[in-house]
């Protein structure tokens, strides 16, 4: 009896087609590091600064996701917009962790 391998197929996740409208700074785990939260729970690592944008990269990037957003450099605005969308659903993350 011959068993053909069997191929991995990801289920495709059903993900709304929603732009985030605000995000959040929260300290990092290494010192000088910040993660940005937007307002849908997504969050990301700085990528790239330029002198009006930052560019960012989602924090599962390591796990294949692609979705990267674009925040203005200057920290009064406090909108984000996405140029690439996430290929998971979001993590929850707790806010109210004491900082230590």
């Amino acid at each position: 009896m011959i068993v053909e391998p069997q191929e991995q197929v990801l289920p495709v996740l059903p993900i709304p087609n929603v732009q985030p409208h605000s995000y959040t700074i929260v300290p990092g785990k290494k010192t000088n590091t910040e993660i940005i939260c937007d307002d849908l729970g997504f969050m990301y690592h700085k990528n790239k600064i330029t002198e009006n944008k930052i560019y960012l990269v989602c924090f599962k990037r390591r796990q294949c996701c692609r979705a990267t957003a674009v925040i203005s450099s200057n920290r009064q605005n406090n909108s984000i917009v996405f140029s690439r969308k996430h290929n998971h659903q979001v993590k929850p993350y707790d806010m109210d962790v004491p900082f230590l």
